[in-house]
């Protein structure tokens, strides 16, 4: 005994289906990524951070920058002056072979939007890496309306092992591919 539907209905329910599951990869991603995000955002409009820019303390930088990675589940950090000068890099633990991956100036100059935040992928030796930057100003700039006094781009690693288990919580496999 088969069902008969009315034309239509299969197609109708299939596109639901792919509108729910690119809702959950999005919830995902976004979960996967907001710590990543929250490093490159809190850190950035902070006076502190507009000191560290411009007097260039390493002590400071190793006690705030350095300890970030691991809290935030970031393999490097690097931090560059309002030109995008680089002053400072910082890598996780056993990711040393990640400082070189520093995104260029060029890169930098067009990466940002209006308020000088950023968000990409790039390959990189081991996988892709995910970077997030934004724009350095002082606490009280919480709109980021001022010129920027430096930038911070954070990284994350998307080796196999974390596509992996990114894949485990979508019940899938999941693989990077050029857009």
């Amino acid at each position: 005994d088969r069902v008969t539907r009315p034309a239509g209905t299969h197609a109708l329910a299939l596109q639901e289906r792919a509108v729910e599951i690119r809702g959950m990869v999005g919830n995902v991603l976004r979960m996967y990524g907001d710590d990543l995000a929250i490093l490159s955002s809190d850190y950035t409009y902070w006076d502190e951070m507009v000191e560290f820019v411009d007097k260039r303390d390493p002590a400071w930088a190793a006690q705030n920058l350095d300890a970030a990675l691991a809290t935030f589940d970031a393999q490097a950090l690097w931090v560059y002056d309002s030109e995008f000068g680089r002053i400072y890099t910082a890598t996780a633990e056993g990711c040393a072979h990640l400082a070189a991956e520093a995104p260029s100036a060029a890169v930098l100059r067009t990466a940002g939007d209006a308020r000088h935040l950023s968000h990409f992928f790039a390959p990189v030796a081991g996988g892709h890496m995910e970077f997030r930057g934004a724009g350095v100003h002082p606490t009280a700039d919480e709109e980021r309306k001022t010129r920027p006094r430096g930038y911070l781009v954070v990284g994350r690693l998307w080796d196999p092992d974390r596509l992996a288990a990114l894949g485990r919580a979508l019940g899938s496999s999941v693989s990077l591919v050029p857009a």
